[in-house]
């Protein structure tokens, strides 16, 4: 996984059109799903 929490926040805005600031948590995986990052706001 290479992008930052700044990245994920930005493909939360634009994929999802929804703010990240949203009572959400929002799961990302890498490729070979053997890592996930999880951005809760």
């Amino acid at each position: 996984m290479r992008k930052s929490i700044d990245g994920l926040a930005a493909i939360v805005q634009e994929s999802f059109d929804m703010s990240p600031f949203a009572p959400s948590i929002f799961l990302f995986c890498g490729k070979r799903r053997d890592r996930i990052k999880a951005l809760l706001w």
